[in-house]
C-alpha cells in the first residue's frame, strides 16, 4: 500500500496495551464488516466458477474449487472467462483486465487487514503488516500501513461494488 512505513527493531519489541484497548471497538466491527463482505465475494466466485463448468449442478465445480485458496479461484474465473471475452471482443476483454485487478487489489488489502499484527497498532494508526530481515544489515525491520477505520468501510463498499461489477460482467458474457 502507498501510506507503508519501514522502522527497525531496537533492542527489544513491545506493545501499546492501553493504547489497543481503547481503539479496539472503533476498528472491530469495520474490520468484521469487511471480511463478511469479502465472504460474499468469495462465495460468489465459487458460485460462478461451480456454474460456468456445469450449469445443471454445482457439485462438480465444487470438486474442482475444492482445495483452492482465493488466489487460485480468481486464476481459474478469469481463465474460464477469457475465452468468451475474446469472443464478445476487445472492450470486453479490456473489461475482463481491469476486473482482474480490482478482484487482487482487494484481495491484497484482505491478507494485510487479516494478518496484521493489531497489536502494534500506533497512534498515527500504522499496524504492522510484514517483518523482515534487511539482506545488506541483517537487522530486523518491520513494515507498517496506516489502516484507519473510515478506510477500512471505503473497502467495504469497494468489495460489494466489485462483487456487483463482477456478476454484471459474468452475465454479459455467459447469458445470450
Amino acid at each position: 500500500m502507498n501510506s507503508d512505513i519501514y522502522e527497525s527493531l531496537e533492542q527489544f519489541d513491545f506493545i501499546e496495551e492501553e493504547y489497543i484497548q481503547r481503539v479496539e471497538n472503533q476498528y472491530s466491527g469495520s474490520i468484521g464488516l469487511f471480511l463478511i463482505k469479502f465472504s460474499f465475494l468469495e462465495h460468489w466466485l465459487d458460485l460462478s466458477i461451480a456454474s460456468i463448468i456445469n450449469e445443471r449442478t454445482d457439485e462438480i465445480g465444487y470438486q474442482v474449487i475444492e482445495r483452492l485458496g482465493f488466489a487460485n479461484k480468481v486464476d481459474l474465473f478469469f481463465k474460464l472467462c477469457i475465452r468468451a471475452a475474446n469472443y464478445k471482443g476487445k472492450r470486453y476483454k479490456a473489461k475482463l483486465k481491469s476486473l482482474r485487478k480490482t478482484v487482487e487489489e482487494i484481495n491484497k488489502f484482505r491478507n494485510i487487514l487479516a494478518h496484521a499484527n493489531w497489536s502494534s497498532i500506533n497512534k498515527k494508526k500504522y499496524v504492522r503488516t510484514k517483518v523482515f530481515i534487511d539482506r545488506e544489515t541483517g537487522d530486523v525491520k518491520f513494515q507498517s500501513t496506516k489502516l484507519t477505520p473510515a478506510m477500512i468501510k471505503r473497502k467495504v463498499k469497494q468489495v460489494q461494488l466489485l462483487w456487483y461489477k463482477l456478476d454484471q460482467y459474468a452475465e454479459s458474457i455467459f447469458v445470450n
